[in-house]
C-alpha cells in the first residue's frame, strides 16, 4: 500500500501507475526484510546484524524527471547483504542484469555467435562433512570441488584449444548453493556459454568430461535466444531469504542462508571467463542510473511499519539541502 502519494506532485499519468507498482514491490520486500531481520536476531543472538538489516531501505529518494516524467531511484540507505536482504538482493539482480545484459546480446555480434545455457552439478566429497572444523567448512570444500573441475575444464580450452569448450568464445559462472532434504549442500553452476555461430558444442562430451572431473551427476545444456533468458544465469545469485511453504516465511529457510552468506560472504559469485573476462561487479547495490544534469523533483519516502509513506518533496531550483522538503 501506498499513502500520501496521490497529488504529490504532477505525475504523467501512466508513470504514476508504474512508480505506484513499484514502491508496493519496495514495501513488500522491506517488510521481509524486516522480519528476516527478526528471525536472525532471535535466532543467533546479532543485534548488530539484526539492525543493519532492520535499517536497509528505511528511506528512498527517488528523482522525478521534470521532462519525461521518468522517476529513478537516486539514493537509499542499504546494508549491501544481497544474500540475506530481499531489498538489496532486487537492486543487485537488476544492476547484473545492467551490466551483464549489452555485453551477451551486443547488436553487433547476434549474427556471428549463438549462446547456450549450462547447468554443472557434482556428487558431495565423501569426506567432505568429517573435513568441518568450523561451520560452513562442508559447504566450502564441496564447492571447491565443482571450482577446481571448471578450473581445469577452462585451462584445457584456454591453453590447448581442446575438450568440449574448445570452440567457446567467452562464459559467465554464477555460482547457487541450495541444501537437499538430507541436510547436505548442494552447490551448483549455471553457466552461460557463448560460441561462433557456425560452431556447436557437444552436451555428451561435455557430460563425460565433467563427469572425468567431478564424478559427475547431472549437466543440462540448453539453447539460449532470448535476453530474459540471461535472468536464469543471475536469479539464483541474488536469491534472498527463501520463503517457504505458502509464500509465508520460513525460519528455517531463513537461517538456511544465513550459514549460506556466513560461508560464502566475500565470494565471487559471478565471474567472467574469455571475451567476459575482466568485468568488475562491485557496487552493484547501488541506486539506478541518474540523469545528473536534469531538472527534477525529489520524493522522499519513509518506511512506515507495513508502507512507505512520502515525507518530504524538493524541486531542483530550492536551495535547502535534501530531504528538508516540505512534508506531504
Amino acid at each position: 500500500m501506498v499513502r500520501h502519494f496521490q497529488g504529490a506532485t504532477a505525475l504523467f499519468d501512466s508513470e504514476q501507475k508504474l512508480f505506484t507498482t513499484r514502491l508496493a514491490k519496495y514495501a513488500r520486500r522491506k517488510g521481509l526484510n524486516c522480519q528476516i531481520g527478526a528471525i536472525l536476531g532471535n535466532t543467533t543472538g546479532d543485534g548488530e546484524l539484526a539492525a543493519k538489516l532492520s535499517a536497509c531501505g528505511r528511506y528512498l529518494a527517488f528523482n522525478q524527471y521534470l521532462a519525461s516524467g521518468q522517476i529513478k531511484l537516486a539514493c537509499g540507505n542499504f546494508c549491501n547483504l544481497h544474500m540475506l536482504c530481499p531489498c538489496c538482493a532486487a537492486a543487485r539482480s537488476r544492476r547484473l542484469l545492467a551490466r551483464w545484459l549489452p555485453l551477451v546480446f551486443n547488436p553487433g555480434n547476434q549474427n556471428k555467435v549463438k549462446h547456450y545455457l549450462c547447468t554443472l552439478s557434482w556428487p558431495p566429497p565423501a569426506k567432505s562433512l568429517a573435513m568441518a572444523a568450523e561451520p560452513g567448512d562442508d559447504l566450502r570444500v564441496n564447492l571447491a570441488v565443482g571450482q577446481i573441475a571448471w578450473r581445469k575444464l577452462w585451462k584445457r580450452r584456454t591453453n590447448r584449444l581442446s575438450g568440449p569448450l574448445a570452440d567457446v568464445l567467452g562464459a559467465i559462472l554464477a555460482t547457487e548453493v541450495t541444501r537437499g532434504p538430507s541436510g547436505n549442500w548442494h552447490p551448483h553452476f549455471h553457466v552461460l556459454v557463448t560460441m561462433p555461430e557456425n560452431k556447436r558444442i557437444s552436451a555428451s562430451d561435455l557430460r563425460q568430461e565433467w563427469s572425468k572431473l567431478t564424478g559427475g551427476r547431472q549437466l543440462r545444456l540448453d539453447p539460449l535466444r532470448l535476453p530474459s533468458d540471461v535472468v536464469e544465469v543471475f536469479k539464483y545469485v541474488v536469491k534472498p531469504a527463501d520463503l517457504g511453504k505458502g509464500g509465508k516465511l520460513d525460519s528455517a529457510g531463513v537461517m538456511t542462508r544465513f550459514e549460506i552468506w556466513q560461508a560464502l560472504k566475500g565470494a565471487r559469485l559471478v565471474r567472467g571467463f574469455g571475451c567476459y573476462y575482466g568485468v568488475q561487479d562491485e557496487d552493484l547495490t547501488q541506486p539506478e542510473d541518474v540523469q545528473e544534469t536534469a531538472a527534477y523533483i525529489e520524493l522522499v519516502f519513509k518506511w512506515m511499519d507495513k508502507t512507505y509513506s512520502l515525507v518530504s518533496t524538493r524541486g531542483t531550483w530550492d536551495s535547502r539541502s535534501p530531504g528538508t522538503g516540505s512534508a506531504a
